[in-house]
């Protein structure tokens, strides 16, 4: 199972109840129960790599981060090795191609193994995209993971 985007973070440490007041006290109020807090990264979408005209396995994961941003990750990937290679967000399932509202991630940083790409700040993701990898010396596709965020 490949690593989790983030380190995992100890539970904070929990104090015991406070003993109940004496009869003759007034009760001390309580604060209202919230919702519990995720302090783990959440994957909120999954799919495979296939390679377009070259050699791709692995997948591409999407995961929520605590703070509502994004981070991509490439799990167990073989990818052809080429030049210069960049790992893109684009709108749409089974896109082939960078086109309008293409975000792009970085270079690749390997055509081996697990890697992990932040999407920029104030990205939001929904519905139909592809993780793609794009080579720019030769203007082509290279691998695409459709993805699909709830």
């Amino acid at each position: 199972t490949p690593a989790s985007p983030a380190a995992a973070q100890p539970a904070p440490a929990t104090q015991p109840a406070a003993a109940q007041p004496a009869a003759t006290q007034p009760a001390a109020t309580q604060p209202a129960a919230t919702q519990p807090t995720t302090t783990e990264p959440v994957e909120v979408s999954i799919g495979s790599f296939r390679g377009i005209d070259h050699d791709a396995t692995g997948q591409a994961a999407i995961y929520r981060q605590p703070d509502g941003s994004y981070v991509v990750g490439l799990l167990e990937i073989d990818i052809e090795p080429g030049p210069d290679y960049d790992v893109l967000l684009v709108p749409g399932a089974g896109a082939e191609s960078p086109g309008d509202g293409a975000i792009r991630l970085d270079d690749l940083k390997g055509n081996k193994g697990t890697q992990y790409y932040p999407a920029p700040t104030g990205t939001t993701l929904s519905g139909e995209w592809t993780v793609l990898v794009w080579c720019n010396a030769f203007g082509v596709p290279i691998a695409a993971a459709p993805q699909s965020i709830a």
